[in-house]
């Protein structure tokens, strides 16, 4: 009878060691609570973000009307030497310096290509920063509030100035 009660409150023992490690481990990996300066930061930093998410997504659709463009009139092109005449000099000629053309127009499209990547990569690395600092805090409803309705105000005082 001993050990059956020795052996349940060693298991009661063990079970409650568990939990509360458990509970020590939750609470140290836990949420991370921010304040009230830090909510009205990150919802700054997600304004800004959006924004420049928003003129990095205007340059990609212009950069890439830009590039169709390129590829439609060199489609266009090439689809036209087989009505070159191969016994015209002036023909081949006024082919070959459009090809030339054409051709030059590339290199500038492929340098603003690697300047567009490397914002693209900035913007990643900002996003990535931003997401470290704000992705897990935890707020008060009640500062969420208040900074959402000192925004409000601002945007109309704003609105109104304009």
């Amino acid at each position: 009878m001993h050990s059956v009660l020795r052996a349940r409150t060693l298991a009661l023992f063990t079970v409650l060691a568990a939990l509360a490690a458990a509970s020590h481990a939750q609470a140290t990996s836990g949420p991370r609570y921010g304040s009230k300066e830090d909510l009205r930061q990150c919802m700054d930093g997600e304004d800004r973000i959006k924004l420049e998410q928003a003129a990095l997504q205007k340059k990609a659709d212009k950069r890439k009307a830009v590039m169709k463009q390129w590829q439609d009139e060199m489609r266009a092109h090439v689809a036209l030497q087989a009505t070159v005449d191969k016994s015209d000099e002036d023909a081949i000629t006024a082919y070959n310096e459009r090809m030339d053309a054409l051709n030059a127009r590339v290199e500038p499209l492929n340098r603003e290509a690697v300047e567009f990547q490397a914002s693209v990569d900035a913007f990643d690395a900002r996003t990535q920063e931003f997401n470290k600092r704000c992705a897990g805090l935890v707020y008060r409803i009640n500062d969420m509030r208040a900074i959402e309705k000192e925004r409000l105000y601002a945007a109309k005082a704003k609105a109104g100035k304009s």
